[in-house]
């Protein structure tokens, strides 16, 4: 089994991110508002424990009384430019994974539906996608689950995919627990002065890491 993170190591950037902003873009009111309680909701994005409360609140503010929210509506609109920013480099790895015969699995706290749909295109389709749960309420859209972390193991083992892998591809040392479950990983455009401590965050002692980097350019 072989384990892909989303942001940062298959797309640039942040894709819930950009759905936000383009929710936001479309209601000048609830930008308004975004802006007016940015003192309440900007401190809980300070310490790693508290940014699934930050994201839930960014995203009940965007779609404050809306009746119907759906991320088609975004790819519709964004989906060319979205997938440019996805990288070649990631995808060929993802590719090149299933022609050896590796079962592969995306973990990411993105919205599953919103990776499915951008991935939809790539030969053979999107690979299972384990990510954050999002719910409708009377108030607007509330994330219940946001996956990051730990909680990367403990759902990867509740669909039945163990808690061992042959290798993980991430960018970020909150996937910790997924490197050290892993017996080697793909490190993806981590700066060379930053690695040392990426490597004590991650204390990845029983893991083989792999530093690259992915489409970069200047700009």
């Amino acid at each position: 089994m072989v384990v892909f993170d989303f942001d940062g190591t298959l797309f640039r950037g942040d894709l819930g991110y950009e759905w936000l902003r383009w929710l936001l873009r479309g209601s000048p009111a609830r930008f308004g508002l975004f802006v007016l309680l940015l003192p309440l909701w900007a401190p809980l994005f300070l310490r790693r424990r508290w940014v699934q409360h930050g994201v839930r609140a960014c995203f009940l503010i965007a779609t404050l009384g809306r009746p119907h929210v759906s991320h088609a509506d975004f790819l519709r609109d964004r989906a060319a430019v979205m997938r440019a920013r996805l990288f070649t480099e990631g995808l060929a790895a993802l590719a090149a994974e299933r022609a050896a015969g590796r079962r592969v699995v995306i973990a990411t706290g993105e919205y599953p539906p919103l990776v499915e749909d951008l991935l939809a295109d790539l030969p053979g389709g999107c690979p299972p996608v384990l990510g954050s749960t999002v719910v409708m309420t009377r108030w607007g859209m509330d994330l219940r689950h946001h996956l990051q972390g730990r909680r990367k193991l403990e759902a990867l083992e509740a669909a039945g995919h163990g808690h061992r892998f042959l290798r993980c591809y991430t960018d970020s040392a909150t996937d910790a627990a997924l490197i050290r479950a892993s017996a080697g990983a793909v490190i993806v455009n981590v700066a060379e002065s930053a690695r040392a401590a990426f490597t004590a965050r991650a204390a990845a002692k029983g893991s083989a890491l792999r530093w690259v980097r992915w489409g970069l350019c200047s700009g």
